[in-house]
């Protein structure tokens, strides 16, 4: 799928035997997908469903966001009824999910909520904006890598350079978030974070979030060096012919930093510049 909402083409050969292949792709609505979804688990307990599936992305054309009166005698539209209500847990905690287990649907989702709270526009493209709006704000980056196609990672038109996401990680380390945005990362070592990286110096020191899709490996996130300096990286590798080398590798640069210790001098002149950046 080269377009976030393109068709999906399947090229390719399969060895007779095989027990199958598994790609993934981006969900084009993640609310329809919800919406279809629990229509055919209704359906398959016998209960009978009407209408169409769709999604509203603006409340306003929403029959019922900012309504708490509902009058079907003055409105030509069947008359609705609320027969549930979920509340989702708090961003916070659905932030851990999408970090530290790389759970698309819940990327998907997220981007398209910031994009609603920030612009006003639940979609791929209000996420976007508001990303690059943060970015422009926030950093100083005369300019920028960054083309968001989707809030997974898994278009193959997304863009972005290790450049722009050490500026991110920069401000996030200075930012009031900090502690917050900490505790999402997955941690080297451990049994409920990053599984890699035992027994080295980055064990329960490195944070950092994955990214991995077909030819693609990346590690970017936060690592005490020996002497306690906190350091930021982002590593990403393309068309690699393993992944599973390219983590490796990533592994041993992750040790290396934890294990790197800088003059005291030059230390104290990097802390001066900047808290994440080296």
């Amino acid at each position: 799928r080269a377009a976030y909402d393109g068709p999906i083409v399947v090229t390719g050969q399969i060895s007779k035997g095989s027990s199958g292949v598994w790609r993934s792709v981006p969900v084009d609505d993640p609310a329809r997908f919800a919406a279809a979804v629990l229509r055919e688990v209704l359906e398959s307990r016998g209960i009978r469903v009407t209408g169409e599936v769709r999604s509203i992305a603006d409340s306003v054309a929403s029959p019922l966001a900012g309504r708490s009166v509902f009058a079907p005698a003055f409105d030509a539209a069947p008359p609705l009824r609320v027969l549930a209500v979920h509340q989702s847990p708090p961003m916070l905690e659905i932030l851990k999910v999408v970090n530290r287990k790389s759970h698309n649907l819940y990327a998907e989702a997220v981007l398209r909520t910031v994009g609603r709270v920030a612009v006003g526009q639940g979609t791929v493209d209000g996420g976007a904006r508001a990303v690059r709006h943060l970015l422009e704000r926030e950093t100083d980056l005369d300019s920028f890598a960054l083309r968001m196609f989707d809030g997974s990672g898994l278009s193959v038109l997304n863009r972005v350079s290790p450049r722009t996401t050490i500026a991110l990680l920069d401000y996030m380390a200075k930012s009031p978030m900090w502690e917050d945005f900490w505790a999402t990362l997955p941690e080297a070592g451990a049994t409920d974070g990053l599984r890699r990286m035992y027994r080295t110096a980055a064990e329960q020191n490195l944070r950092a979030k994955t990214g991995t899709i077909d030819r693609v490996s990346a590690l970017s996130g936060y690592v005490r060096s020996a002497n306690g300096e906190r350091l930021a990286f982002s590593i990403m590798s393309n068309n690699v012919p393993s992944t599973w080398r390219a983590k490796r590798v990533e592994d041993a640069i992750g040790a290396r930093r934890a294990a790197f210790t800088r003059p005291a001098a030059v230390a104290a002149m990097m802390s001066t510049m900047s808290p994440a950046i080296a």
